[in-house]
């Protein structure tokens, strides 16, 4: 169910929210700005909601626009600069005097500053002379059978591997093309493409099948600008 709020509301649970997040603000997202209410009860836009975390350009598959459009309460992980941004995005409807709703996004923001970078210095290593084809296969096996999903994509964005889990979690066959379309419509495409690793929440649903429990998704590089993907 949707939280709804009078005008003269809204500004006092914002302020509430605040003593427990580092930022929290009323955001439009089909405008893609954050707003303030006014003593008049005017709305006033302000900056492009992505600025807060330093971006120059609207999200791809944008989590608010998602959540007000699902009516879900959606999160996810924005990692900028070494900084970790973790967002939850709340519908609401604000209640106005002339008895129209405005729906609208509570955005709820805890950063983790310098902690999106690695700090030890240490790297994976394999040793000199092993066999890097046999080093492919025994990961290959070993995550095949895990009870988590794992997909890769390679620099493009296509998908080149899925163990079991990932295909059974997804309900396709065991095709890589097929999963690949759906992820595709799935996963945040600024994840995919961002250099950075990436966690977020959220819905999948498949036409005609039955409907899933939230998943988390976890994406991080890889060797040669590949990345994976992990669903459970």
């Amino acid at each position: 169910m949707i939280l709804q709020f009078k005008e003269n509301e809204v500004e006092k649970e914002v302020a509430r929210l605040t003593k427990e997040y580092d930022i929290v603000r009323l955001v439009d997202p089909e405008e893609c700005h954050a707003f303030t209410i006014g003593e008049d009860n005017s709305y006033e836009y302000g900056p492009s909601c992505y600025s807060v975390w330093r971006s120059t350009n609207r999200c791809r598959n944008c989590t608010s626009l998602r959540a007000l459009k699902t009516g879900m309460e959606l999160r996810k992980t924005e990692v900028k600069d070494g900084d970790l941004y973790f967002i939850t995005s709340r519908p609401i409807e604000i209640l106005r005097a002339d008895d129209t709703t405005f729906s609208c996004v509570i955005e709820m923001i805890h950063i983790e500053r310098g902690k999106g970078m690695k700090r030890d210095g240490h790297h994976a290593v394999l040793q000199d002379g092993f066999d890097k084809r046999a080093f492919a296969e025994t990961l290959r096996m070993a995550m095949q059978n895990l009870p988590t999903g794992v997909i890769w994509f390679d620099t493009e964005q296509h998908c080149i591997y899925a163990n079991s889990e990932a295909f059974r979690l997804f309900e396709v066959p065991d095709d890589l093309q097929e999963l690949e379309a759906i992820l595709t419509n799935w996963f945040q495409e600024d994840a995919l493409r961002s250099p950075e690793a990436a966690v977020w929440l959220q819905q999948y649903e498949r036409a005609g099948a039955r409907p899933h429990s939230r998943f988390a998704a976890i994406r991080s590089t890889m060797g040669r600008g590949q990345r994976s993907a992990c669903t459970s």
